[in-house]
């Protein structure tokens, strides 16, 4: 959603607006602005890459399978009542 943002405003692209229009329709919680911004850095640098890359530190146990089914059930949910469901931050 936000590289659309991005692609469709061109280099006028506001990242603010985008995480409006995108709480507007999935709910308050559902993109804060911060991270919006922090997307439209990197599409500004020409970062496009949406794979997790390797990182150091403790692995995360998380079951992407029950978010997706959860995600598939209902659209509209919010990150926070999906982070309570799934019983993670």
């Amino acid at each position: 959603m936000l590289l659309f943002a991005f692609n469709l405003d061109g280099k006028d692209a506001k990242a603010a607006k985008a995480a409006r229009e995108i709480c507007a329709v999935y709910g308050e919680d559902a993109m804060p602005e911060r991270t919006a911004q922090w997307w439209f850095s990197r599409f500004k640098n020409k970062k496009f890459n949406f794979k997790d890359v390797a990182r150091s530190g403790r692995p995360v146990g998380f079951d992407e399978d029950r978010l997706n089914q959860l995600l598939h059930e209902n659209l509209r949910q919010s990150t926070r009542e999906l982070a309570e469901q799934l019983t993670c931050d």
